[in-house]
Parts: structure tokens; sequence; C-alpha cells
């Protein structure tokens, strides 16, 4: 029992002992800076070392004691050559957490006036972006909020820790990196201090585990903040929350047995579900666009989930913030008038069609005043009509035309009047009666609209794979795959074609080999054709004497000399047998037999010269075709001649 004790006591002490040599460091952070706190607490925990947080109103303070050496650390700082003269910097942690706060949708051209806060970037940042602006600083986030309220100022920047407060004084809140590209910010100390720390942080920073995690938490610190502050504007607005909210949708797709969904609705249901509201669709996949743009004009509606916004539909409507641009294309059928047109304006004689009440009625009629329009109650009217000849142009959002051209199981004869020029300026929003009620709700959801993912929705539902890029993506794989086989079947010919070379090639002399020899006479030798038989003269003896190496090298030497001399084939059959041959008899034959027959040969080793001779018989002219092995045995014994002769 008393060792059990003792044991304890030991360890309980060593922890205490290990605690008690743990560092701790200062640092500074501008107040309600949350993310700050999150990535030092993470570093402590990753390397076992304490921080102190001690909370300032603005950064002039934090550097100031930086400086002085009164703290050890400051996070979400941005690098600048100036500070970097004083302070050391870790790699960037993650973007700047910034925000612009303003009482509208931030708008360049409407913000003559902002507010930064003392001792950050912003102030020489802003005068690049904005040299015709105003700039002044803040030290205290109250009296900035203050400034901006009583319109002193249009825009007052600041850190995450302000969004909440700034959301409940009903401002609107961006962030900066969604506007700027901006540097992101690091962990500083002062130059020269904590080194050895600094460069454990970036060992800890390049593992990216702590960006990811400051990633996420960044995103839902932002979510649960506004989506806070939401919730409380619903509570106190004077919307009626057990009221179930009638709404209509175009753009409805229906597959099969699949529940019916499209881009509107999937939008619609999540910003519902976000302000806890309860929302029903109304409509059918086939209820023409006239018809349910009449019934939220006549009030038998609540909302219309999908509405361009124009000037005489904002006399009947209000709108939410508008979450997606729409592209509208001018389509016309294959090869019409290619290139002929530039503008709208130009199409006085064309033919076009509309879809009734459609956003695209509208800016066709603004820019056409008084051309008489062919208009259809549906968008597939409308095509068929184009197909049938009875109009001429008719405009499609891009999103419905790629799903029209990929969804349609014929090919259809149309084409994108590229020349024409087409750009809008507007936005799809969402759509409500114009009464205090609408009011309410094209504010409510207007606040939850960035709590969504409106671009992986839109890009989801609105923008299909383009379909003539998928074409041409098709015939390139196409062609890549047949390249891709014929790039084999060469491959394959080429490497028969070096089997074939290895098979009938001398792998000494580079010359034919008596399997080539057979084969290119397998059906007999012409009477014309000329064959030499030859040999060296005393092969044996050079080998004897001076190795097997250099006899290969003199029958080497032997085939360069033949591919000097003579123009015919030549064949290398085994030992220092050649067989050369001609396909009939040329003037040169007789001096290229003499020269063959004699050549020097030096070896490099010694330097010493060899005389080499060569004993040959020759087969001019025959009577008739005879077999290879005949004629061989012929040139042979008459070879064997010239070697007697020539010891004799």
């Amino acid at each position: 029992m008393k060792n059990l004790l003792f044991v304890f006591l030991t360890l309980l002490i060593e922890i205490n002992c290990a605690y008690a040599k743990r560092e701790t460091y200062d640092v500074g952070i501008v107040k309600r800076d949350k993310i700050s706190e999150f990535v030092f607490q993470k570093i402590s925990d990753e390397l076992l070392i304490d921080f102190d947080f001690h909370y300032y109103e603005s950064y002039d303070n934090i550097l100031y004691l930086l400086n002085t050496e009164y703290l050890d650390f400051t996070a979400d700082i941005t690098y600048t050559s100036e500070r970097s003269s004083f302070l050391d910097f870790t790699a960037p942690v993650h973007t700047d957490l910034s925000y612009i706060f303003t009482k509208n949708k931030f708008n360049k051209s409407t913000v003559n006036k902002f507010l930064t806060p003392s001792g950050s970037t912003y102030h020489d940042f802003l005068k690049l972006q904005f040299y015709n602006k105003s700039f002044a600083t803040y030290h205290n986030i109250d009296s900035a909020f203050d400034y901006l309220q009583h319109d002193d100022v249009d825009a007052v920047i600041g850190n995450s820790g302000m969004l909440e407060v700034a959301l409940k004084k009903g401002f609107k809140a961006e962030r900066i990196s969604s506007i700027f590209d901006i540097t992101p910010v690091s962990i500083a100390t002062k130059h020269g201090k904590n080194t050895a720390l600094l460069d454990e942080i970036n060992r800890l920073l390049s593992e990216n585990k702590l960006q990811h995690q400051v990633a996420n938490i960044i995103n839902k610190n932002e979510y649960n903040v506004r989506l806070k502050s939401l919730r409380q504007k619903v509570t106190s607005s004077s919307v009626d929350t057990n009221h179930v909210i009638q709404f209509k949708v175009e753009d409805l797709e229906e597959d099969g047995s699949a529940p019916i969904n499209g881009l509107s609705l999937s939008l619609v249901r999540r910003v519902c579900f976000i302000l806890g509201f309860k929302c029903q669709l109304v409509n059918g996949v086939d209820e023409p666009w006239a018809d349910i743009y009449n019934d939220l004009d006549k009030k038998s509606i609540d909302m219309l989930g999908a509405m361009a916004i124009t000037d005489s539909r904002k006399e009947k409507f209000y709108f939410s913030e508008p979450y997606y641009k729409p592209h509208l294309l001018l389509i016309s059928r294959a090869g019409y008038k290619i290139n002929q047109y530039h503008q709208l304006s130009e199409l006085v004689g064309e033919r076009i069609g509309v879809v009734e009440a459609d956003y695209f009625d509208d800016v066709i009629t603004l820019r056409l005043p008084k051309k008489p329009l062919s208009r259809f109650s549906s968008q597939d009217q409308m095509v068929e009509a184009l197909l049938n000849g009875d109009v001429d142009y008719i405009p499609i959002g891009e999103g419905n035309f790629n799903k029209l051209m990929t969804t349609e199981r014929r090919i259809l004869p149309v084409s994108q009047a590229k020349s024409i020029s087409t750009e809008i300026y507007t936005g799809v929003s969402m759509a409500f009666q114009r009464t205090a009620q609408g009011k309410d709700y094209a504010m409510l959801f207007s606040e939850a609209l960035p709590l969504v993912n409106v671009k992986h929705i839109v890009n989801f539902h609105g923008l299909q794979p383009d379909w003539k890029s998928a074409l041409l993506a098709e015939k390139k794989y196409i062609r890549l795959t047949q390249l891709s086989f014929a790039c084999v079947v060469i491959l394959l010919l080429l490497f028969t074609y070096y089997l074939y070379i290895q098979a009938t090639t001398d792998s000494l002399s580079k010359l034919g080999n008596r399997r080539a020899l057979t084969r290119r006479f397998k059906s007999g030798v012409k009477s014309e054709c000329v064959f030499v038989y030859m040999d060296i003269n005393n092969f044996k003896s050079i080998n004897d004497k001076y190795g097997h190496h250099v006899g290969d090298l003199v029958l080497v030497a032997l085939a360069q000399h033949i591919q000097c001399y003579w123009s015919g084939k030549a064949y290398r059959i085994g030992g220092d047998e050649f067989v050369l041959t001609l396909n009939k008899i040329v003037p040169e034959v007789s001096d290229s037999f003499t020269r063959l027959q004699r050549f020097s040969f030096s070896i490099k080793d010694t330097g010493e010269k060899l005389d080499i001779s060569v004993s040959a018989g020759i087969s001019l002219r025959r009577e008739r075709t005879i077999s290879l092995q005949a004629l061989l045995r012929d040139i042979d014994h008459k070879m064997y001649n010239n070697k007697t002769s020539k010891q004799n």
C-alpha cells in the first residue's frame, strides 16, 4: 500500500512539474476577435505552451506593445515591408476576416467615405483602390458604428468580432475578401525574438490542418452569428410565422418517379428552412409563366420564386436581393444570317418569338418598342415555332438552352447568334406582394440568402453542361481513342519490324544473316543475279594469335569494307563466310570484286597493321534459275579454287 502511494505521489509531482515547466506567452488581440483565440488555443494544444490574452481597441496599441516587448505575439496581422523592420511573421494562417459594414448593400460607386481601424493596413490599401474617396480611422468600435448610423461615413471596415454587433444594429456586412483580392494574415512577434517558437508554429502551419480547421470555424462562426441575428429579426418583425407562404416557380423539373425539383424551388425551400417559415409550392411543372405571373399580380399567392427585376415590376412587387444573373442567348435556326447583326435593335425586320410576360419579353420590347412580337405561353411552344420557321429568333437563358440541348432526344438544328450583343444588367430575385407583409418577407429573405450556398445550387440546377462543349469533348474523345488505337497499331508494327530485323540481321556485322538470305531466295536465284561467296584467308590463325575479340573486329572491318565498295546486298552466313548479291551485272562489278579481296586492319591496342586477304568465288550468269543451295555449292567450290591458287 505504501509503495502504491509513493508511485501515485511521484506521478503527481511529475505532472505538476511538467505543467510548471510550460512556458506562457502574452498575446495581443483586438477586442471580440474569437478567431485569433481559436488559432492560439490550437497552437497551445499542439506545442504544449500557454498563452495569456490581452485585448485592445486597435492595432496601434498592439504593434506598439509588440515593439516594446510587452507582448510576445499577435495574430490576424497583415505583412508589410514597414512592419517587417521590427516584426517577424509566420506563413499565412488564413484569409483576412475583415468586413465592410454599410447601411445598404455595398456599392463601390455610392460609397464615398471609409472608416478604417487605427493601425490597420486598410487605410493605404483602400486608397490604392479608390484614389478619389475620403478616409478616416477609428479607435473605438461603438463610435465607428455611431458614425455609420448618422451617415457621417458610408462604410466601416472591421473584424469578425464586430459582425454580431453590426447585424444587431441592422447594418449590412460583407467579407472584404469577397470584394477585393487581399493579402492573407499571419502571426507576428518582435523581430529576433521567439525565433525557435516561430519555426515550430510554421511547421504546424505547413501541415495545413490548422488552416483547414480555421476555415471551418470561420464559416461556422459567421453562419451562426448571421442565423442568430436573422432569427431575432424574424421574432421582432410583424410577420406571422404560422402563416403558410404559398409560392410558385416556373423552372420546375420532373424526372420519372423522382420528386419535382428545380433551381428556384431548392433556393426557396432552403431559405424557408433557415427562416423557420412554412412554405408551400402550389403550381405544377407545366403551368405557363403568364399564369404564374398573374397569380402574384392578383395577390393569389404570396411569392414567386424567380423573377427578373425591371423598373415596371418594382412598382408592382417587392424583391429580395438578386441571387442569380441570367445570361441571355439569342437563338436562330442553324446557319441563319450568320454575323449579319450585332445589336438587338437591328432586328427590326426579323420575326422574334418570346414567352408572354417573361423577362426577356420586357427586354426586347424595351429595345424594339412598337415592334410586333410572337408571344407564346411556354418555352416549348416558342422553340417549336423557331424550328417550324414561324419565327427567326428567340431569346432564352443560357441554363435553359443548355438544358434543352442536353435533354432533347433529337439534335436540334439551332445555334446561338453570337454576333448579337445581349448583355443583361439585372438579376433574378424572389418577388412578393406589394404589401407590408410582402415588404417584410423581401427583407428577411434577402437576409437569409447569404446563409445559403446559392452558387452551388445555381450551378447544380441552372448551369447544365454546355451541349456544344460536351459534343466537342465527345468528338475529341473519339479522336483521341482513334489516335491511341493508331499509335498502338504503329507500335505493334514497329515492334514486329524490330523483331524481323533482329531475326534477319547479323548482330556482329549488322549485315543480313543466313535466314535473311534464305528468305530472299526461297524461290530460287534468277539467271542474271550476281553472287559472290567469300571468306578470310588464315582467319583461324588471326584468332589464335591475337584473340577472338580481334577476330571479331576484323569481321566488322570486312563488313564495312563491303558496304563501301559493293552496291548490292551483303550477308554474313557464318564464321568468316560472306555472301554478296546483285540483281544483274553492272560494269563496276569487276573492279568492286578486286577491291574486296584485300584490305588493311590496325590493332588499336598495339598499333600493329594486318594485311587481310579474302578468297572469293563469283557467279555472274547462269542459263536458268537454280536453287540457292546449288548456287552456294558452286561458288563455294570456285572460292576454294581461288584460295588454293593463292596458297600455291
